[in-house]
């Protein structure tokens, strides 16, 4: 008898959940056939970004440079020649005695920084889109300080065949900061300090004093000495590169890639011809951008395509369902628009669209039609909202700021 009850139960399962499955299949194949499809298009083109803040009207600057260890350095070298020389003539048993007791300090194991000359220095300066001139009223001064050199030992296993040893092996690092002071035309002034380190490991394989008790003092310095040669311009040549890289964000002409996405949909239901020619003319056209000789063209293409869209717009409504243009497709035509008046600099329609994008998002929370569109496309809205925004703020306050 239980057995019988357990299988009528079974079967009144299957059948309620059948029947639920069966109920939803219409449901969900009449949202497969409404729901829009976002097709995003990519269109990369380059574009000249301006300054932030701009040094002077004829986009100029003369350069200078500083080393605060020269006359350090050669006192110390007159110094050091001449232990050199008392130490070249000690016996071989006194130099090795030396070299126990303070390897580190023999006077063959001194190294300096390198002196170089100003016009060294002032030749790695570099503002894109700018140019050097010795008249300028604005000016970009480097002042290099002494590098600092560290070593350290450590232990390394070595197997060769059947045998594992232990090495010892020197790493090396030296760091390099400049201190950067820029003015312009009207004497404003700004400071900053870039760090450069660069590392090196001496290749030589060290069998130690003693048993696990490292290396000399002597070959440690030998090897910090080779290390800073090979690091020394390393690691000045990346702290000058982060400066440059500064300065041509903030006051150069700097040539940037940019791809954007376009978007137009696929519906079995609707037709989007309109959007997606529209949408086909803007892959061309944003790369017209590149060459200034087609700014008439550029700008036609463009608001072209931003008419077929605020027409397309002109069927929106909001929070509906099974209509041709929903929130989904708004949202996206929006960042359409967003996106083509930002290349026109129409920084206040630009600000327009994406404010319209959001009110839709924030509108459609709650509409489930809304959540299949974006279920139900490979796009990514969002970022591309983000990525708008920030684009936005940045190249206004640096249109208004070359003025």
């Amino acid at each position: 008898m239980c057995r019988l009850i357990f299988d009528i139960n079974k079967l009144i399962f299957k059948m309620k959940n059948h029947k639920i499955l069966l109920s939803f299949i219409p449901l969900a194949f009449t949202l497969l056939s409404y729901a829009q499809r976002a097709v995003p298009l990519s269109a990369q083109f380059s574009y000249m970004q301006p300054p932030l803040v701009q040094l002077s009207p004829d986009n100029t600057y003369r350069t200078e440079a500083e080393i605060t260890y020269e006359q350090e350095v050669n006192e110390e070298k007159e110094v050091n020649d001449s232990e050199l020389i008392e130490w070249k003539s000690l016996p071989t048993k006194e130099k090795i005695k030396r070299k126990a007791a303070d390897g580190a300090n023999v006077p063959e194991n001194v190294y300096f920084p390198t002196i170089y000359s100003q016009e060294r220095l002032t030749s790695k300066i570099s503002i894109e889109g700018l140019q050097t001139s010795q008249e300028s009223g604005a000016s970009v001064k480097v002042t290099l300080n002494r590098p600092i050199c560290v070593s350290s030992v450590r232990s390394q296993k070595v197997t060769r065949g059947e045998t594992t040893t232990k090495i010892w092996k020197v790493d090396v690092t030296t760091t390099v900061v400049i201190n950067l002071t820029l003015t312009d035309v009207d004497g404003n002034t700004e400071s900053k300090s870039y760090t450069g380190k660069a590392n090196y490991t001496d290749p030589t394989e060290y069998a130690g004093k003693l048993v696990g008790k490292g290396i000399t003092q002597y070959k440690q310095k030998k090897s910090e000495k080779t290390g800073f040669k090979a690091t020394e311009g390393p690691a000045l040549d990346k702290a000058l590169n982060q400066m440059n890289g500064y300065l041509s964000e903030r006051y150069g002409f700097l040539k940037k890639k940019r791809r954007a996405p376009i978007y137009f949909f696929k519906a079995r239901k609707f037709e989007y011809d309109k959007i997606a020619e529209a949408a086909q003319t803007l892959v061309g056209g944003y790369r017209l951008i590149e060459n200034p000789e087609n700014k008439e063209k550029f700008e036609s293409t463009l608001l072209a395509a931003i008419n077929v869209f605020q027409t397309e717009l002109e069927e929106y409504k909001p929070m509906a369902k099974k209509v041709r243009i929903d929130d989904g497709v708004a949202s996206y035509l929006y960042l359409n628009i967003a996106e083509a008046y930002l290349w026109l600099k129409d920084f206040a329609k630009c600000k327009e669209a994406l404010g319209k994008y959001q009110s839709v998002q924030s509108r459609s929370k709650q509409s489930f039609k809304s959540k299949v569109t974006s279920d139900f496309n490979m796009a990514n809205p969002v970022a591309h909202y983000n990525r708008l925004n920030t684009l936005e703020k940045s190249l206004e306050e640096r249109y208004a700021a070359i003025k």
